[in-house]
Parts: structure tokens; C-alpha cells; sequence
């Protein structure tokens, strides 16, 4: 009986001795999510986080460490990091520990921009001289040594931009006369933006003989014209006015709704590459355009159909009325048998109209 007993106790410390792993049935903490920025600036203070389970419930521990650079704490399941200035990249790496297994480690490496230079705006491309009312392309010559993308933002305070956000928008000038400040934004989302502004002064409108006259060129949807100058004081039929405020503009349209002449009259300050405008003598005009091919006389009217313009002067010779059309090749031998083409006919009634029925008229 005594031998049954020390067999049995000699069982029982072999089986209670036997080996053990550490836990036992106790298993590791598993590493769902280490994450980190995919890509970091210099100097910037980013959050490093992980995300971590046990299937036993035992309480982690979180131990971080990193190549180079500033950790707020070194323990916590989230974390800042001041990036350091001098690597191309990093390693982040998180310790998780349940206390009761080996821990867990993590490992990431997070690539370091290397330090990022402000775009430079070369220049803003731009006449220094623009005429009211045309259409001109800005263009901004930009470098960026580092190859990012670029945002542009325009600030022109008078004037049409057909967009604000591109590098080589399309500037209609303001109807006012003076200098206009252009002020150019660039960004590449990594500096603080960069500006450049260039100064523009608006000077009197232009006309080109058969093609245009005060920014509106012959052809022109009228929409063009309101998108310009705005609501006409007077639409009547094809017939528009403008003056109130007083832009001295008028014009008719044709059957599809595009301006097909165009009139000015005081106070238009629009001139001609010569300086030819309201108010010019007729000397002057006769200097840059000739001899007229027709004068009424009766309207001291002066018609240049090849050229696409004519010219009401008053009592002192000086053009109050300016009449812009599309050149008529056939003019002046269509009055050597006194039968006009039907065009002059048409530019003849036009004036007639505005003669009749202008606030010039009721002046």
C-alpha cells in the first residue's frame, strides 16, 4: 500500500512539471492597422496611430520608436512625430505587448520629402498698355524647381477673366480708362503661396476700319455686348443704344442676332491706330484714310465703303458721328450708273434711323 502511494505522488510531480510556454493558452496581441502618413514633409508634426486586438482581453502596452526625429511620448496607441530634416526616409516602429506573450512588433518605413522649394512666378505676360474693352491673353511664367503641381489664382478687380484658376486666362479690358492692378496667386500645397502683380494702364478703345470699334467687333453675338456694357438704354428692332450711362455706342443687328455696324458718338474716346476718333478734324482723318469715296453733303458725311468706316463731321469739321461697317468692294462704281448696292442702302438707312430716332438727335 505505502509503494501504491509514492507511485502516485511520483506521478503527480511528473505531470504537474511538465513543460509550459509562456501564456500557456494565452495567445499574442495581433497588429490590425500601423498607420502612418504615406508620405511626409520636413518639419512637420504628423500623428502615428496603431490599431491592435487580443483575443484573451488582456490590457496592451504600446512602446514606439523611430529612426530619427521627436516623439511626443514614446507610449500610447497614438503618438506625434516631429519629421526629421536630414533623411530621405524613416522607420516607425510599435512595440504591443499584452504582458503575458512576446511583443508584437511593427514595422513601417514612411518616406521623407526632401526639403521643398516655393514656386517662383518668372513673370506675368502682359502688355503695359491695353485698350478698353479688347481681349487679351495673361499668361504666367512660373518655375518650380521641385516639379510639383501648381494652382494659379487671378485677381483682376475690373474686367472680364474667362477663368481665375488657369495660367493663361483671357482679359477683356474694363470700359474705364486708368491702370488696373493684375495680382497673380501661385501654390504648389506644400509652401505658403506665392503672388506677383503687374499694373496695366487701359487706354481709349480701338477701331479697325470694316472690323470693329470700342471692344465689339462686327460679328458679335449681342450677348457679347451686354456681357460688356450691360443692359442697352434702348433696344428697338435691330437697333441698340447705349447712354445711360453715356457710352456714346450704338449699333444694329442682323436677322441672327450679331452686330452688323456699329456707330459712336460722343462721349466714345475710341480711336483708330492713327488717333483718329470723335472729335477729330477732318484733316486729320483725311491724313490716315484719304480723300472720302462719297460725301453727302447734306449730312457732311463722308463714306470710305472699301474701308469699312465713315465720318459725320459738324459745323467746325470735326467728327461728331463714327460709322463702322463691313467693307463694300464694289463701292464707288456702283453710283457711276446711279444705282447703289444694296448694302449701301442698307448702311444709309441705318444712319438715317439714328439720325431720326437718337438721343443724339434730341440733343
Amino acid at each position: 500500500m505505502r509503494m501504491i502511494v509514492v507511485l502516485w505522488a511520483l506521478l503527480f510531480a511528473i505531470i504537474g512539471c511538465g513543460d509550459e510556454s509562456p501564456g500557456g493558452d494565452n495567445n499574442p496581441p495581433v497588429v490590425d492597422h500601423l498607420i502612418v502618413p504615406e508620405e511626409v514633409n520636413p518639419g512637420d508634426s504628423v500623428e502615428l496611430q496603431v490599431v491592435a486586438h487580443d483575443g484573451d482581453g488582456d490590457v496592451l502596452t504600446y512602446v514606439w520608436d523611430v529612426e530619427k526625429g521627436k516623439l511626443d511620448s514614446e507610449r500610447g496607441q497614438t503618438v506625434k512625430w516631429t519629421v526629421p530634416s536630414d533623411l530621405k526616409a524613416a522607420t516607425v516602429t510599435v512595440s504591443v505587448n499584452d504582458g503575458v506573450n512576446e511583443p508584437v512588433i511593427e514595422i513601417k518605413r514612411v518616406p521623407i520629402r526632401l526639403e521643398n522649394s516655393a514656386p517662383v512666378i518668372q513673370e506675368i505676360v502682359v502688355s503695359d498698355r491695353v485698350h478698353a474693352v479688347s481681349s487679351v491673353e495673361l499668361q504666367a511664367v512660373v518655375e518650380d524647381a521641385d516639379g510639383d503641381t501648381l494652382t494659379y489664382s487671378w485677381d483682376v478687380p475690373k474686367g472680364l477673366l474667362d477663368s481665375e484658376e488657369i495660367s493663361t486666362p483671357t482679359w477683356t479690358a474694363p470700359i474705364e480708362l486708368g491702370i488696373v492692378n493684375i495680382r497673380l496667386t501661385v501654390a504648389d500645397r506644400i509652401n505658403e503661396p506665392v503672388t506677383k502683380s503687374a499694373s496695366v494702364l487701359i487706354i481709349h478703345g480701338l477701331i479697325v476700319a470694316g472690323e470693329e470699334a470700342a471692344g465689339i467687333r462686327l460679328g458679335d453675338d449681342f450677348d457679347r455686348v451686354k456681357a460688356i456694357y450691360g443692359k442697352p438704354s434702348r433696344r428697338e428692332d435691330a437697333r441698340f443704344e447705349y447712354w445711360d450711362p453715356d457710352f456714346g455706342l450704338s449699333g444694329v443687328l442682323d436677322g441672327i442676332n450679331r452686330v452688323e455696324v456699329l456707330l459712336l458718338s460722343r462721349p466714345n474716346k475710341a480711336k483708330t491706330a492713327g488717333e483718329v476718333g470723335i472729335g477729330s478734324t477732318q484733316k486729320r482723318v483725311e491724313e490716315e484714310f484719304g480723300g472720302a469715296e462719297e460725301i453727302e453733303k447734306d449730312r457732311g458725311t463722308h463714306w470710305y465703303w472699301k474701308r469699312g468706316i465713315a465720318f459725320t463731321y459738324d459745323a467746325d469739321a470735326r467728327v461728331m458721328l463714327l460709322f463702322v461697317f463691313v467693307p463694300i468692294g464694289a463701292a464707288p462704281a456702283g453710283f457711276d450708273d446711279g444705282l447703289p448696292p444694296e448694302q449701301v442702302l442698307e448702311h444709309r438707312a441705318a444712319l438715317e434711323r439714328y439720325y431720326s430716332t437718337s438721343r443724339f438727335e434730341r440733343q
